[in-house]
């Protein structure tokens, strides 16, 4: 057999055994940077979510504390002198309008049939809102009760705008006198969600137990007062928190972690839309792929100049005293 025969063989094998090393090295390289991927991606989901329910977490204390406030406001002035006994309205109305003032609503008197006694937001002695026949039932219900109501979301008959009401029975010799309750606007709420700083884009919304929206940062004006979907009352009933995904919001496709309120049954969520927060998972992977990307190529015109230099030696390398090469 000729030596360039062999030596062409050599190279043949030599090549074959340089292929197999690089594909050792970079099948494993590959499959590492794609479970790296996959993890990745699992990572910052994961983390997304942890984060998203610890803000709602967070933001439901805060409304506990803030309609806790409110609840021993109204408590405190139920308990007030000037209703034992004789009663002693006119004292009183100055005491409810301070009171209630400072929690940025006003003091409503009624008795237990729901029949209003006083009013703040109006002139003593004038002429007293009727109230709606929800509000009737609302006052009988804390009346038969005896314990401190917090309402839904309504539009103010007078006012015509979006409302809360805190309400206590009145107690003395163990009957129920009067219902005292507090309506105030719900912008406390939206101002507390707009405190949490959340990401552009982002949804933070607080919801009452029919679904209607107490308040919500952004664009609180064209939704509080309005109810969110029948998919958003089914997907949060029945649980405390969670975390879901889809069309439950009005508005785009999102990622939202919710939390029961204890003081009032309301849901706080924190939301994301999808499409923002994917982009951003990919943008991450694309940045982590590239990385992976040049160092694999890097690998690979490594791989490849070895082998062309060891091919070359290999072609043009002549032993001395090879037979067949002299003259």
């Amino acid at each position: 057999m000729s030596f360039q025969r062999v030596q062409y063989q050599d190279a043949v094998r030599l090549r074959t055994h340089l292929i197999l090393l690089t594909l050792a090295t970079v099948v494993p390289v590959v499959l590492f940077a794609v479970g790296l991927i996959i993890y990745h991606t699992r990572l910052e989901r994961s983390s997304l979510e942890r984060g998203m329910r610890d803000t709602a977490r967070a933001l439901a204390l805060a409304l506990d504390r803030d309609v806790n406030d409110i609840k021993t406001g109204v408590e405190n002035l139920a308990g007030s002198q000037y209703l034992d006994g004789r009663v002693d309205l006119a004292h009183f109305y100055e005491e409810a309008a301070t009171i209630s003032k400072g929690f940025g609503a006003w003091a409503v008197l009624s008795d237990p049939s729901g029949r209003q006694v006083l009013n703040t937001s109006r002139p003593l002695g004038s002429a007293l809102p009727i109230p709606t026949l929800a509000s009737l039932e609302m006052m009988k219900s804390v009346a038969a009760s005896r314990t401190t109501f917090v309402s839904n979301i309504f539009i103010g008959t007078v006012s015509r705008q979006p409302a809360v009401i805190v309400a206590v029975p009145v107690i003395r010799d163990d009957q129920v006198r009067y219902v005292l309750d507090f309506p105030f606007p719900p912008t406390q709420f939206t101002n507390l969600l707009r405190e949490a700083s959340l990401s552009r884009g982002w949804i933070a919304v607080i919801t009452d137990r029919e679904g209607g929206v107490v308040a919500r940062v952004p664009d609180a004006a064209a939704f509080v007062g309005k109810r969110e979907g029948p998919e958003w009352t089914t997907q949060t009933a029945g649980a405390d928190e969670g975390f879901i995904k889809g069309e439950v919001l009005r508005g785009p496709p999102v990622y939202a972690a919710y939390k029961r309120s204890k003081a009032t049954g309301w849901i706080v969520s924190v939301a994301a839309p999808i499409k923002l927060v994917d982009a951003g998972i990919r943008h991450s992977l694309l940045a982590l792929s590239s990385g992976g990307l040049l160092l694999l190529a890097d690998m690979i015109v490594l791989m490849g100049y070895y082998t062309a230099v060891s091919l070359t030696m290999n072609l043009y390398a002549v032993p001395a005293g090879s037979p067949g090469l002299t003259r």
